[in-house]
């Protein structure tokens, strides 16, 4: 299967910059503090760029870029199958419900950006909500936290939609660009072969099976084999024995879903806490501890060409959202690294007013993103001469 060989140059260079904008937004995000008990709750900056995506450039193409979003971020922060179905289940959700509402009353002028950014946050968390709930809880206690999402998302989607509409006219510039590499044979490259595939493939399919899997015996011997296997192959390191306690808040809620809110017997001079709950809660570790463990060998064996592949069976007319794809996971690091230099929440005093500051940050992290972008394009050129002149 090949790609159509012509695409709107310009529009990749949008499309790129949007997608780092985006992840820049996460970054940036994971500074704010977060509510222990709800380590999945934040305001969403990035729904920012999903709202205009939809509007610019339909849903369906904003499914590809909530595809591409959620996986980039998760391979560079660290992989997990937990944290990629968590991000991945939020934004497929509520991209797909914003570009229904946007297509059904959008075009119409009933609803606006604001609109959309409440009907987003809120989608975004009931999608991460079940999946919570299937993967992680299987415990209705996770559903008492509807009434409090909703008054969250009347906030953090109302702020969003204000914003995706201030920064609408920014953004908007980044089309001027005419000059941009043409990575069609990266595209067409990708092309995983069976036997290269298989590893990852493997280690993919047994994070799918924990979910049908309640023993704590058997997941106990899976963990350890999981954990041995990461050993030998990445050299022995306690960081990759210990890597999953990055995810320590998600231990915290499970441990606080199962052993507080389980019923059967209780143990004695320990209120609320009974037998059924220690053991589900060991369940519930083990689970998530396999799952993490396990993004560090899909990680080793590529299982991201696998995804990419997958992306193009799906998508095959969207060229222009995977080419910024491409280029996105080559300027990923850069733009992570501009993120977190010069302290950018105290640089631009944040605390003392918010918005204004953060009106700055958002236009800091673009016109540094444009000569990221730029940047590369030009030493591509120089080595190796790929541009391709726009006619827009």
């Amino acid at each position: 299967m090949e790609l159509p060989v012509k695409s709107n140059q310009s529009e990749i260079f949008t499309k790129t910059t949007w997608l780092l904008i985006s992840i820049a937004l996460s970054a940036f995000e994971m500074l704010l503090p977060r509510i222990p008990v709800l380590p999945w709750l934040k305001p969403g900056l990035g729904n920012i760029i999903t709202i205009l995506w939809i509007i610019k450039f339909g849903a369906k193409d904003a499914l590809l870029y909530s595809f591409l979003r959620s996986w980039i971020i998760s391979f560079y922060f660290g992989f997990s199958f937990t944290s990629f179905a968590l991000s991945l289940g939020g934004g497929i959700f509520s991209t797909a419900i914003m570009g229904i509402f946007w297509q059904v009353l959008g075009k119409s002028k009933t609803i606006g950006v604001i609109g959309l950014g409440m009907i987003g946050a809120f989608t975004h968390n009931i999608g991460q909500l079940f999946i919570i709930y299937f993967l992680l809880a299987h415990n209705s206690f996770v559903f008492y936290q509807i009434p409090f999402m909703c008054g969250a998302s009347l906030i953090f989607g109302s702020t969003v939609g204000t914003l995706a509409f201030i920064f609408r006219k920014s953004l908007s510039r980044t089309t001027a660009c005419k000059d941009v590499i043409t990575i069609q044979k990266r595209i067409n490259s990708i092309r995983p072969s069976l036997y290269n595939c298989i590893p990852a493939f493997i280690v993919f399919l047994i994070c799918i099976s924990l979910i049908f899997i309640d023993s704590l015996i058997l997941l106990s011997g899976i963990l350890l084999v999981i954990t041995i296997t990461v050993q030998i192959i990445k050299g022995f390191s306690i960081k990759y024995i210990l890597f999953p306690l990055r995810f320590w808040m998600l231990f915290l809620f499970i441990g606080i879903i199962y052993l507080f809110f389980s019923y059967g017997i209780k143990i004695g001079g320990l209120p609320f806490i009974t037998h059924e709950g220690i053991h589900e809660t060991a369940v519930q570790f083990s689970r998530l501890w396999v799952w993490i463990e396990s993004g560090i060998l899909l990680s080793h064996f590529n299982f991201h060409l696998f995804f990419f592949h997958f992306l193009r069976i799906i998508f095959p007319s969207h060229s222009s959202t995977l080419s910024a794809g491409i280029v996105t996971m080559d300027l990923f690091p850069e733009v992570i690294q501009m993120t977190k230099s010069n302290n950018i929440v105290m640089k631009f005093n944040f605390f003392r007013n918010p918005f204004s500051s953060f009106g700055m940050i958002f236009e800091y992290f673009l016109t540094h993103i444009e000569k990221i972008i730029l940047n590369y394009l030009l030493s591509k050129h120089e080595r190796e001469e790929p541009f391709v002149k726009g006619n827009n």
